[in-house]
C-alpha cells in the first residue's frame, strides 16, 4: 500500500511540475492579418501593389498588416523586434538582418496591435531576373511569441 501511495504522489508531483513549466511557455503566436507589397509614392504615402513585380534596382517593401497578440512588459510598454530575410532565384539567402527595430522597438501599442510593420530590401541593377522571396519575422520580446510571413516577388 505504501509503495502505491508513493507512486501516486510521485506521478502527481511530476504532473504538477510539468503543468507549472508549461504555463511559462508562450501560448500561441502573434497573428498577422495580411502581408502585402507596398511602394511609397512621390509624396511619401504608401500604396499597396496588385502585382509583386519590380525592376532590378527597386526597393522591395513587405508590409505586415495588424499584428496582434503583443503583451505588455513590466515597464507598461510593448517590446517588439523584427528580422528580415531575402532569397534569390536559386532560393539561397542573399540577405538577412536581425534586430531591425533595436532600441526603437518599444511603445504602448493601442490594443496590443502593431499596425504596419514594414521591411524593405534594396535590389541593385545587376540582380538577375526571376523570382525572389522576402520574409519578415516579428517577435514579442515580452511573451516570446512570434509570426512570420514570406512572399515572393519577381524582378524583370
Amino acid at each position: 500500500m505504501r509503495r502505491k501511495t508513493k507512486m501516486l504522489i510521485t506521478i502527481f508531483l511530476a504532473a504538477l511540475v510539468l503543468s507549472c513549466s508549461a504555463d511559462q511557455q508562450p501560448v500561441g503566436n502573434l497573428e498577422v492579418e495580411a502581408a502585402m507589397f507596398a511602394k511609397p509614392d512621390p509624396q511619401g504615402a504608401w500604396t499597396t501593389l496588385e502585382e509583386a513585380v519590380f525592376q532590378p534596382g527597386d526597393d522591395v517593401s513587405l508590409v505586415l498588416l495588424h499584428v496582434t497578440g503583443f503583451e505588455i512588459g513590466e515597464d507598461g510598454l510593448h517590446h517588439y523586434e523584427m528580422n528580415i530575410e531575402v532569397t534569390d532565384v536559386d532560393s539561397q539567402i542573399i540577405f538577412a538582418q536581425a534586430g531591425l527595430y533595436g532600441e526603437n522597438g518599444k511603445a504602448l501599442l493601442p490594443g496590443g496591435v502593431l499596425e504596419y510593420p514594414c521591411g524593405t530590401y534594396s535590389t541593385t541593377p545587376d540582380f538577375r531576373p526571376g523570382k525572389y522571396g522576402i520574409k519578415l519575422t516579428i517577435f514579442d520580446k515580452v511573451s516570446g511569441k512570434q509570426a512570420s510571413r514570406r512572399k515572393e516577388f519577381t524582378l524583370q
